[in-house]
């Protein structure tokens, strides 16, 4: 029997490796002669480029120093590589403005820019590739792009620092950046359907769980609105008409701007470690992440290895940190889905890594169990 576990990471506790390898010990407590294959997986955030990087070759890793969301020089690193015959530069955003590397705050929220994301772009572009390949996920800003558009700019040092959303005026060449770029693929990978300003949009949304305060959310909001309309007048484009274009604080709609094309986090990864050519030939698969809600269905990394495994008739069991009652539509794609924790459990506990991998253990071995007596 062929058992593959393909986890997303549980925040703040494991990452995916880890989170694979505790049930895979678990279950092999079960059956010692089960073939168990655990492949990191994700989704775009925190941690895609090391998936990619223990599973894919030829890859060349680019270090270089650029500047985080508070206006702090970092040194961090891209990978380019020969990608479907294009020269491919593979960027995780979330290793240059990443929100696990900052304490949100009303503070954060101001000075927070993706300038150093443009950094990174521009070298790739500059060291001539073909593709540009930008992973949303795990962000700390909230300014729609514009640091990042800002160090493509003739005058860029006037743009390093800040939220440029508190601007009252941009002078970016819109049109000047489009033809620079013109030559240069761009797809952005993100699960993220929401758009770029309104109710839904990543003020509303996403700024509040990045430290704004609701002074700011709405005024981030009137202020994205009004980057809208100059953008539909200097190029004529309705940035609240692509769907996900509020991914990651407005990067994704940014992106758009210069031709970029949204496309599933997940999907993109998946085709490069190829995952889907380890899950159709087996029995069971494991996966989950830290929290499961309805709202998991909407292209979160549980949904999308129900749908990869639903091609190929092979049921799926969740494990996860906390879940909600009711999982919505992911329900109808999942044999179960079962919460890991033993008892009440303190939160700042239940995070700690070797109590998290001894549940994760413990829950895969008896929900195992029940598998290998219904079948």
């Amino acid at each position: 029997m062929k058992v593959v576990v393909a986890v997303d990471s549980f925040k703040g506790s494991l990452t995916s490796s880890e989170a694979g390898l505790a049930i895979k010990k678990g279950l092999l407590q079960v059956n010692p002669n089960l073939l168990v294959s655990v492949h990191e997986v994700a989704d775009g955030g925190e941690g895609s480029l090391q998936v990619i990087k223990k599973r894919m070759t030829h890859l060349e890793e680019i270090k270089l120093c650029v500047f985080n969301t508070l206006h702090e020089k970092i040194t961090t690193s891209y990978l380019i590589t020969n990608w479907e015959g294009k020269k491919t530069a593979i960027i995780e955003s979330a290793m240059v403005v990443g929100i696990e590397a900052i304490n949100p705050s009303e503070h954060s929220t101001k000075l927070g820019s993706s300038y150093g994301l443009g950094e990174m772009i521009l070298d790739a572009k500059n060291r001539g590739c073909q593709r540009v390949i930008v992973f949303l996920g795990g962000t700390a800003t909230s300014d729609g792009g514009l640091g990042m558009l800002g160090a493509w700019s003739a005058n860029a040092s006037d743009y390093e620092a800040g939220n440029l959303l508190y601007e009252n005026q941009l002078h970016f060449d819109l049109t000047k950046m489009q033809e620079e770029f013109s030559e240069i693929e761009i797809l952005i990978g993100s699960d993220v359907t929401n758009p770029f300003s309104g109710m839904k949009g990543f003020a509303q949304v996403f700024a509040p769980q990045k430290g704004a305060t609701p002074e700011q959310v709405q005024f981030l909001d009137k202020q994205a609105e009004k980057f809208m309309k100059q953008v539909q007048d200097k190029v004529k484009i309705n940035l609240n008409a692509f769907e996900g274009s509020g991914a990651a604080g407005g990067i994704a709609g940014s992106l758009l701007i210069l031709g970029g094309r949204i496309q599933s986090g997940f999907d993109m990864i998946a085709k490069m470690i190829d995952l889907e050519h380890e899950i159709q030939d087996a029995d069971l698969i494991y996966t989950g992440e830290g929290r499961l809600d309805a709202q998991s269905v909407q292209g979160k990394l549980p949904m999308k290895i129900c749908q990869l495994a639903g091609k190929y008739d092979v049921p799926v069991i969740a494990l996860t940190g906390s879940r909600d009652q009711q999982l919505g539509a992911l329900d109808d794609n999942l044999l179960g889905a079962f919460s890991i924790q033993q008892g009440p459990t303190p939160i700042e506990k239940a995070l700690e890594k070797e109590v998290a991998e001894d549940n994760l253990e413990i829950t895969a071995r008896e929900t195992f169990k029940l598998f290998q007596y219904n079948s």
